[in-house]
């Protein structure tokens, strides 16, 4: 069994999702966003992996020949998630347990009719950017494939 650390990032697993990452996010009948987003509320509050996972669309993620995402771990930031305030249509803001704000994006596919979905992120916050040698002799190293995702971001982004 392992132990709460308070501060730390809740690691999930997604594992034994079966058919909810099929295509549930296209399959499904469309949501409002009102809708969508008390969906996505319940989950965070709940932490449920599940309910996350069923939210996204996974497709770009497979095309793209990343892992299997129920080899992933879902990451969410410490409880309580609550809804801070909604920037625009698209972009909302939590806070989590530590007074911490995060940054939610709505994904908005493309085709009719519109269908909301989250976004999966690989990192809750960016990297600093690895710059490229001058001459260009050195490769850039190939970075490993994701182990986990998360559907917010760290708000404000790190400068």
């Amino acid at each position: 069994m392992k132990r709460f650390i308070p501060g730390a990032l809740i690691l999930l697993s997604v594992s034994m999702l079966g058919t909810l990452f099929s295509s549930s996010a296209e399959a499904a009948r469309p949501l409002s966003r009102a809708q969508f987003l008390k969906h996505v509320d319940r989950a965070l509050a709940r932490r449920n992996a599940r309910e996350l996972a069923a939210l996204a669309d996974w497709s770009e993620w497979r095309g793209a020949g990343n892992p299997d995402p129920k080899s992933l771990r879902l990451v969410l930031p410490p409880s309580p998630i609550k809804r801070q305030r909604e920037l625009n249509e698209r972009e909302v803001l939590y806070r989590d347990g530590n007074g911490r704000s995060w940054h939610l994006v709505l994904q908005e596919p493309e085709g009719k009719p519109k269908r909301w979905s989250l976004p999966i992120l690989t990192r809750s916050c960016p990297e600093a950017i690895q710059r490229r040698p001058i001459d260009d002799s050195a490769p850039v190293p190939t970075p490993p494939p994701p182990t986990s995702w998360t559907p917010l971001e760290c708000w404000p982004l790190p400068m």
